[in-house]
């Protein structure tokens, strides 16, 4: 998803559900732009906000969390 275009739609007061949608060729250079942002927001995912830099957790839930030991 573009969370670009969803942040900027409500950014400009939009209440109601916003759908994005994305058209990509197969085989483009936004087939790869694509690609690298799903790898980024998974990053993020494991990172922030798995709790990588909560005060609160531990050095081992931490580790847990995005999957190590």
């Amino acid at each position: 998803m573009d969370q670009q275009a969803h942040d900027r739609a409500h950014r400009i007061a939009q209440k109601k559900e916003v759908h994005v949608f994305v058209l990509v060729s197969v085989g483009s250079i936004e087939e790869v732009i694509l690609e690298r942002a799903q790898q980024k927001m998974g990053i993020d995912a494991k990172a922030i906000h798995a709790g990588l830099f909560n005060m609160t957790s531990t050095a081992q839930d931490r580790r847990e969390s995005v999957g190590r030991r």
